[in-house]
């Protein structure tokens, strides 16, 4: 008992309790939920709910449904998880800072607008295959600029490298980039994605942000950096050990007694640190402004920032570095 953690495997049974609503057989202790939350909304557990109970519901179902929208936060990484994704009481789809509660969209999801070779639909053609009126049109144009950009630029990658999704939209809970039916949520399924979730973000990563003043850096993207841009096993070793922060310059060496200064052995001004070799440095300074005047000709290099110096351009589509 003592590896089991008692708090997850309570929720995990409670969770466990959906399956058993949303099955083939009828039963009628189904009635009363069904009736509060046919309340709220038609698409309700599904990935990334958030929704804001308006209407007086059981305890028990209130605790069902907050803990359906921690476990069910995700994003989505192929075609086939953006089109599964419902409009209405989706924490990812807002208008106006706030979840979509429409009754005229709870039967809508992101495929709902896209058509069968995965391109956006023109109003026409919405209307027709969701059967909606003329009144929803600017409801229609809200959801649109509403659904993420990002989800749309996965659209457009899997469609282009030939992927369809023409599959029927069932709750489900998405497991990085798995789908997975009510059917197959049992306890214990419920109960390995919560062990799952309990992640604690990289002191790494909070230390960088730190040093560069920023935050919600787009982690997965700086990782793959390196293994996009480069063969060579050591250049792949030295963005490694840059963004894990396990790169020891004179600064960290000399705590550890190993160099008998902190300053940097370039300028010899500050202490050397990532944020001043690769950005500060008068001498890196100089030799970057060579560098974009030697293929100024060809590609315009942006000047030198202690983010991109140190995370690259990971942002950038068309500038890899």
């Amino acid at each position: 008992m003592r590896d089991i953690d008692i708090e997850k495997r309570v929720k995990a049974l409670r969770l466990s309790w959906v399956k058993r609503l949303y099955d083939d057989t009828e039963h009628e202790w189904k009635i009363i939920p069904k009736f509060f939350l046919g309340k709220i909304s038609y698409n309700i557990f599904y990935p990334n709910l958030k929704i804001k109970l308006t209407c007086k519901i059981p305890t028990f179902y209130k605790n069902v449904i907050k803990e359906w929208e921690e476990i069910a936060v995700c994003n989505p990484l192929t075609m086939g998880n953006v089109m599964m994704q419902p409009i209405c009481c989706n924490g990812k789809i807002l208008v106006n800072g706030e979840v979509i509660m429409w009754k005229g969209a709870s039967n809508l999801f992101v495929q709902s607008f896209y058509d069968e070779i995965g391109q956006i639909m023109d109003w026409s053609g919405f209307k027709q295959k969701n059967e909606k009126n003329d009144t929803f049109f600017f409801k229609w144009r809200q959801i649109l600029d509403a659904i993420p950009r990002e989800w749309k630029g996965i659209i457009v990658r899997d469609r282009n490298a030939g992927g369809v999704c023409n599959e029927t939209p069932e709750p489900h809970l998405q497991v990085i980039s798995r789908r997975l039916n009510l059917s197959k949520l049992s306890g214990k399924e419920f109960y390995i994605v919560l062990i799952n979730k309990m992640w604690e973000k990289p002191t790494s990563e909070e230390k960088i942000e730190q040093e560069l003043g920023v935050s919600q850096l787009i982690w997965s993207n700086i990782y793959m950096l390196g293994r996009k841009i480069t063969l060579d096993s050591y250049s792949r070793q030295f963005h490694f050990k840059l963004t894990h922060n396990v790169l020891f310059l004179n600064k960290a060496l000399n705590r550890m007694n190993i160099v008998e200064s902190s300053l940097c052995s370039y300028c010899n001004d500050e202490d050397e640190t990532t944020v001043h070799l690769f950005s500060g440095c008068l001498f890196v300074k100089g030799l970057w402004v060579e560098v974009q005047n030697y293929f100024r000709s060809k590609v315009i290099l942006p000047d030198l920032t202690p983010q991109s110096a140190i995370l690259g351009w990971y942002q950038e589509k068309n500038l890899c570095i």
